[in-house]
């Protein structure tokens, strides 16, 4: 059984202080999801989809947490619990948790969630829904981000800038192409910032028009090699190359090759 592992990257800042004025935390241990980037509002929320992953049967999200209070000196394990009037998936069918937890000496950790691809959702979307709540080691922390809600199916979904905007930088539009790009990108989803803001969302997989050219110029040679066979693709590659699509769909009756610009 194929799996694939998915860290959510946290972008962390350093905390100054000066050695004569160090405050002692007198409030309890508590915990909460992170925040990506301190400048931009807490994110609950993010699809993902199987389609782009090649053939895994099961993917693990995990989830950095930020914890306020002392370091402690053992593993101490963080609660969650389904919310369930905003679930439609089922728990040990349809996802399971794994390791909830920080680990000694840290402050900060992960809670996973493992997505289980079933036949349903090629036609479906499904929900899964949980916050974070009391446990023996730690009380809830920052009420707006105790809660985190995951989308997850088996299919492609077209972003709705392409045509406007993203179809500058990665030409005509194909789910051939979508999963080339996100499967070499190593993210679950891809959209670009609105015209005229250059700031970034990762945790919503939103980049500037930089980071676009970058993916652009990335891809393109990637593509190029992978199609001359100058480099040998990675044994967990799914696709085949030369890389090439048809109208009607991913099938190659009628071939087209998947270009960048």
């Amino acid at each position: 059984m194929k799996k694939i592992y998915i860290a959510v990257v946290l972008l962390s800042g350093l905390l100054a202080c000066k050695k004569e004025d160090v405050k002692v935390y007198h409030g309890g241990d508590r915990v909460q999801f992170a925040r990506q980037n301190a400048a931009l509002p807490y994110v609950g929320s993010q699809d993902f989809s199987f389609a782009a992953k090649g053939s895994p049967e099961s993917a693990t999200i995990a989830f950095p947490v930020d914890i306020t209070g002392r370091v402690a000196s053992f593993d101490r394990d963080i609660r969650v619990e389904i919310i369930a009037s905003e679930t439609t998936a089922a728990k040990g069918v349809d996802f399971d948790f794994g390791k909830s937890v920080v680990k000694a000496g840290e402050s900060k950790g992960t809670i996973e969630l493992l997505l289980k691809k079933t036949s349903a959702l090629d036609k479906e979307v499904k929900t899964v829904t949980f916050r974070i709540v009391s446990s023996e080691h730690f009380a809830p922390g920052i009420e707006k981000q105790l809660k985190r809600k995951v989308s997850f199916f088996n299919f492609m979904v077209k972003p709705s800038t392409w045509d406007t905007r993203m179809r500058t930088y990665f030409g005509e539009y194909s789910e051939m192409k979508h999963k080339f790009i996100l499967y070499h990108l190593g993210i679950p989803e891809i959209n670009i910032t609105p015209s005229g803001s250059s700031v970034q969302d990762p945790e919503k997989y939103v980049y500037n028009v930089t980071s676009f050219i970058q993916f652009q110029n990335k891809l393109r040679s990637l593509l190029n090699d992978l199609n001359s066979k100058a480099i040998t693709p990675d044994p967990a590659d799914p696709f085949t190359y030369p890389l090439v699509y048809d109208e009607d769909g991913d099938d190659v009756d009628d071939p087209i090759a998947v270009t960048f610009p």
